[in-house]
């Protein structure tokens, strides 16, 4: 990572500089911080399950595979909203292959940890996936590190479970649930909500108030139990004499 302060001039971004422009310019800093992760890293926690940060937004969530052709695929939205301000709106890309799209957000958690998560999701009638092979699915991999990179030594395994496909209930908001368990060595749960579109069939999924909430893995018991032994004493009987 390189950083780079300077004064740019022209450029795409505004326009280039011409007999109107003022000079000299002057571009002063103070100061620069420069930060070092420590290695335990940060602690994730969920928020905005339900979508309703600003007024309906996808705020806390991190976006993949939005693609501008198809006209921001994956999007807060309020067409369809089970309860607030706004609902996550989720289709394919249409760009003539398989592809995923969808947000994610990572979870602090530690092995043993028991993750229970729960979604509401529906199709529309109006933009229904009824009949084709799109899927919507929720998926938790998990991590041997915080931000750990997909697709690297640092992702220990996945889960996954469909929320939605071609055999859905239109037009009903459906409430799923699901456990799971983290694994040896995580550190990060993160949980993706994805479209899946094998090819170009249309069709969108809304996803609105999802929960997490995790059991910790009980410390191991420090209170040390002693055995009781229980002596019975023998009793004998003093014969009276007369």
């Amino acid at each position: 990572m390189n950083l780079i302060i300077n004064t740019a001039v022209g450029g795409t971004f505004l326009d280039n500089p011409d007999s109107s422009t003022v000079w000299p310019q002057t571009l002063e800093v103070e100061h620069v911080h420069v930060y070092t992760r420590t290695e335990a890293g940060p602690v994730l926690s969920f928020e905005n399950g339900g979508f309703e940060e600003r007024g309906g937004s996808l705020a806390h969530w991190t976006v993949f595979g939005n693609s501008i052709q198809a006209g921001s695929n994956v999007r807060a939205d309020v067409e369809a909203v089970e309860e607030g301000a706004g609902s996550l709106k989720l289709f394919g890309q249409f760009n003539g292959e398989q592809n995923f799209s969808g947000a994610q957000q990572g979870i602090s958690v530690e092995a043993g940890d028991e993750l229970s998560i729960e979604a509401s999701a529906l199709v529309r009638s109006a933009d229904s996936i009824v009949g084709t092979s799109n899927q919507a699915i929720l998926t938790i991999d998990y991590f041997n590190k915080t931000y750990g990179a997909f697709g690297t030594d640092d992702l220990i395994s996945s889960e996954s479970w469909v929320i939605a496909d071609g055999s859905t209930i239109n037009d009903e908001w459906l409430r799923h649930e699901f456990m799971a368990i983290a694994p040896d060595g995580a550190a990060e749960a993160r949980l993706s909500l994805l479209f899946r579109q094998p090819g170009t069939e249309g069709g969108a999924v809304h996803i609105d108030n999802i929960s997490s909430s995790i059991v910790a893995v009980p410390e191991p018991s420090t209170t040390t139990v002693l055995p009781i032994v229980l002596a019975v004493a023998g009793c004998r009987r003093r014969r009276r004499t007369r």
